[in-house]
C-alpha cells in the first residue's frame, strides 16, 4: 500500500484519523469531566511514552538506544512532550496552544507525509505505524478537549498562539543543540554544522521541500533578514513577521468566531 498524494491509501489514511477523533469525542462526550480528563491524559502519556522510548516500543529502533529522535527535535515532538502539561499548568492560553497548534500539526503530517511520498514508502511499516500512531494521537488529543470543553478559544488570547509558537521553536534549536553539544563531545563547530544541515522547524532557511514557503518569506520577511543570492537567512528572525503575523490574524479570526461573545461585548 504505497502512500501518494490522493490516492486511496492517502485519503484512508486521513479519514481513519478523521473518524478516530469523532469516536473518542463521542465516547467521552457524556462522561464525568474527571473521566474525560483521565482518558485524554492517559492516551497524552501512552504517546510521550512512546516517544522516549521508541527503542523499546518499536522493532526497527531496537538496539539504537536514546538519539535526538527521543527528544524535542521538532514542533510534533515538542508538542507531545508538552501535552500532558495542560493538565498540570492552569495557564489557558498555554492549552488553547496546545490544543490548537497540537491538532494542526497532527493534521498536517499525517495529511502531508511528504517523506513517505518522496520515497515510494508503504503504510504497512513499522516506521510509518509509529508515524501514523504518534501523530494521530496528538491530533486527538489536542481537538478532542476543545470539543468537550476541557480547553478554551478566548478572544483575549489570540496574540498570543504566535508568541508560543516562537517560544517553541527557541526551546527545539536549544534542545538541539545541547544535544549535538554534548554528543559531539563539546565540538561546538560540528554541533552548529548539524543545526544548520538539520534545519529544524525552518530556523536556518526555507525548507526545499516546501518552496512555495520559501516563495512567501521572499515576499513579505525584511530584506536586511536574508540574503537569497548566498542562501543566508537571519536564523529564526527571518520568517518571524509574516509568520506572527498569520499565526496572530487566524488565531484572531478563529477566536472571533469561536468566542463571539466576548468579542462583542469589547
Amino acid at each position: 500500500m504505497i502512500i501518494e498524494y490522493g490516492n486511496f491509501t492517502h485519503i484512508l489514511t486521513i479519514a481513519i484519523t478523521i473518524l478516530l477523533i469523532l469516536f473518542t469525542y463521542l465516547i467521552l462526550r457524556k462522561a464525568k469531566k474527571k473521566t474525560q480528563q483521565i482518558v485524554v491524559l492517559i492516551l497524552m502519556l501512552l504517546n510521550v511514552f512512546q516517544h522516549f522510548f521508541k527503542f523499546i516500543v518499536w522493532p526497527h529502533y531496537y538496539g539504537r538506544g536514546f538519539g535526538i529522535e527521543n527528544t524535542a527535535y521538532n514542533m510534533c515532538a515538542l508538542l507531545i512532550l508538552l501535552s500532558p502539561l495542560t493538565f498540570v499548568f492552569k495557564n489557558e492560553s498555554f492549552k488553547e496552544y496546545i490544543s490548537l497548534l497540537g491538532f494542526i500539526s497532527g493534521s498536517i503530517a499525517i495529511s502531508v507525509p511528504y517523506w513517505f511520498v518522496n520515497s515510494r514508502s508503504s503504510i504497512l511499516t513499522f516506521e510509518y505505524l509509529r508515524f501514523y500512531f504518534c501523530h494521530s494521537v496528538l491530533a486527538i488529543t489536542s481537538i478532542v478537549p476543545l470539543l468537550l470543553g476541557l480547553n478554551e478559544i478566548k478572544f483575549k488570547h489570540f496574540y498570543k498562539i504566535g508568541l508560543f509558537y516562537f517560544l517553541s521553536i527557541l526551546i527545539i534549536n536549544t534542545n538541539n543543540f545541547v544535544f549535538h553539544y554534548i554528543k559531539n563531545s563539546f565540538d561546538l563547530e560540528k554541533a552548529i554544522n548539524l543545526m544548520t544541515s538539520s534545519n529544524p522547524v525552518w530556523s536556518f532557511r526555507p525548507p526545499t521541500e516546501f518552496p512555495i514557503f520559501g516563495k512567501i518569506m521572499q515576499l513579505f520577511s525584511p530584506k536586511i533578514l536574508m540574503d537569497i543570492e548566498t542562501n543566508y537567512y537571519v536564523p529564526i528572525l527571518y520568517y518571524f513577521i509574516p509568520m506572527y503575523s498569520f499565526i496572530t490574524i487566524s488565531a484572531f479570526i478563529l477566536s472571533i468566531i469561536v468566542d463571539r461573545k466576548t468579542f462583542r461585548k469589547r
